[in-house]
């Protein structure tokens, strides 16, 4: 297997980044299987518990993956009809992060499009349903068997996608780049930034290492360190976890948005209705 983890299938590039995702829904529904009598954070434990079985048994088995899986692998540079996305120069292997900035910006908002109008519609709302009632949504003639193992399907794309990205960021790549511990730093932001809201899991995403936040506090500020960036996730978390019951900064900025908004219409309304009587007074004059 080294050969095939170092040089892959020789696909062109779109079609191994499909290849990919649909590898990632494929075992992500493989997991949701046993999940599905199950929820809450039993439904957490058996995931996290299947990735690290996944991990040893077929990452770390060096007579499957032989030793590649876990050495440093150069990534392929790829281009996408015709046009290079990765985020080193092609000619050289000096960083040139805009072109990898800006396919990243289209996939996150397809991304985000995708979910909104998820939400939106019948099936977001039977995620919903299920979310907040299981046996209530039953009654209702919600499928919870179906739901359930489409919103891991959903999820495992999304996952794909993700993964698809930070290959191509990376100049090499292995597995201990996705270990179960930095999944779990992965959720640890999201819920930070607000795991029910799209923009939630965007601002996540920058708080995360490797995000535009950390990326951007590295360059500029002097030792700044991802244990930092670590700690300062799981106090804020914490911090979340009182203040928002899991809704995140998004919630708070949100809210604040509204306040302010509400606000200036409340002073314009104000400010109208004292002209109104200015007016009628020079009237009545």
């Amino acid at each position: 297997m080294d050969f095939f983890v170092v040089t892959g299938p020789g696909w062109p590039d779109p079609l191994a980044a499909l290849g990919g995702v649909v590898a990632a829904v494929l075992l992500g529904l493989l997991i949701g299987i046993p999940a599905l009598r199950i929820r809450g954070v039993q439904l957490a434990v058996v995931t996290l518990a299947s990735i690290v079985a996944i991990e040893d048994l077929l990452m770390r088995n060096r007579p499957v993956m032989g030793t590649a899986a876990h050495t440093m692998n150069p990534t392929p540079k790829p281009e996408w009809f015709g046009q290079y996305v990765g985020a080193l120069d092609e000619n050289s292997n000096q960083t040139d992060y805009w072109k990898f900035t800006l396919f990243a910006i289209i996939v996150t908002a397809l991304a985000g499009l995708f979910v909104v109008n998820l939400r939106r519609g019948v099936t977001g709302r039977r995620f919903l349903a299920i979310r907040s009632n299981e046996r209530a949504a039953a009654a209702a003639g919600v499928n919870v068997a179906r739901t359930k193992m489409l919103g891991f399907g959903v999820s495992s794309f999304l996952a794909g996608l993700a993964g698809v990205l930070i290959a191509y960021k990376m100049p090499m790549v292995t597995s201990e780049f996705f270990s179960p511990f930095v999944g779990l730093a992965m959720i640890a932001f999201v819920y930070l930034g607000g795991i029910t809201t799209v923009w939630g899991a965007v601002l996540g995403g920058m708080l995360v290492g490797g995000g535009l936040l950390s990326e951007f506090g590295s360059l500029h500020f002097e030792g700044i360190t991802q244990a930092y960036i670590n700690a300062v996730g799981g106090i804020g978390l914490i911090v979340n976890a009182i203040l928002t019951s899991g809704e995140g900064i998004s919630l708070l900025v949100t809210n604040q948005a509204k306040a302010l908004v509400a606000s200036m219409r409340g002073t314009d309304t104000q400010e109208n209705h004292a002209d109104k009587i200015v007016s009628t007074e020079k009237e009545s004059v």
